[in-house]
């Protein structure tokens, strides 16, 4: 079972997304951050938005994985399809991404012809599952661990995973893309850090019934770089 969820922000609206959701037979929930975290460089501005994404790995839920969708992502019905069946083939393992930027590890992984990436840092959360069997050793670690204000939700899990030494997992091709970047909270970001949101290996065609996953997981492409320290660390 899989809980669907949109970490938006008041900013945007969503109910285009949602609808296409709704028409795909798919129930999600709308989670809304009322802060103004982008507007100033104050060094609690993430609080809004890590209580946002904190509370909805802290919710309760009968589902094995909760799938979160930030609220700037293409809706297509073979992203759920795709989704859905990596999930069923997937080991039991804490995060599976299913976006990726464009960096120099992605490239790596295609010319490689490998589709799953193991790795620690690096996290892109825009469209990622979480086996909630892990959730609450998670959020237990960032609250005892973090200052909820300073860094966000995707440095956290970072640091978490390297503690804990719990590889994250990405997907490639990349089966979620960013649209709709006039109407982006953040202004028309085109780059964070250097690197492109918009993902070069986004294939919305892509079938991943015709992948062997159990292997692909077993070969995986491995990146061991690890978050040491870092912003909100208490």
């Amino acid at each position: 079972m899989i809980e669907y969820n949109i970490m938006n922000h008041h900013s945007r609206d969503v109910s285009k997304m949602e609808l296409k959701i709704k028409e795909l037979k798919r129930n999600v929930i709308i989670n809304t951050d009322y802060s103004d975290y982008y507007k100033t460089r104050n060094k609690n501005r993430y609080k809004g938005i890590n209580q946002n994404f904190f509370g909805i790995m802290k919710r309760e839920t009968k589902a094995k994985w909760k799938v979160v969708f930030h609220d700037d992502i293409a809706i297509y019905e073979k992203l759920f399809t795709n989704i859905e069946h990596i999930l069923k083939k997937a080991p039991n393992v804490f995060i599976i991404n299913f976006y990726n930027p464009t960096n120099k590890r992605i490239k790596e992984a295609i010319k490689n012809k490998k589709h799953v990436i193991q790795h620690y840092n690096q996290f892109w959360g825009q469209c990622t599952a979480y086996n909630v069997e892990y959730l609450k050793d998670m959020t237990t670690w960032v609250d005892e661990n973090t200052l909820i204000g300073e860094g966000a939700e995707d440095l956290k899990v970072e640091q978490y995973c390297a503690y804990s030494n719990l590889p994250m997992y990405t997907i490639v091709p990349s089966l979620a893309q960013h649209e709709g970047y006039k109407e982006s909270t953040f202004g028309n970001p085109a780059e964070v850090v250097g690197i492109k949101r918009n993902s070069a290996t986004y294939l919305p065609d892509f079938d991943a019934t015709l992948v062997n996953w159990n292997a692909h997981f077993k070969t995986c492409l491995k990146d061991n770089t690890k978050v040491n320290g870092g912003l909100g660390l208490l």
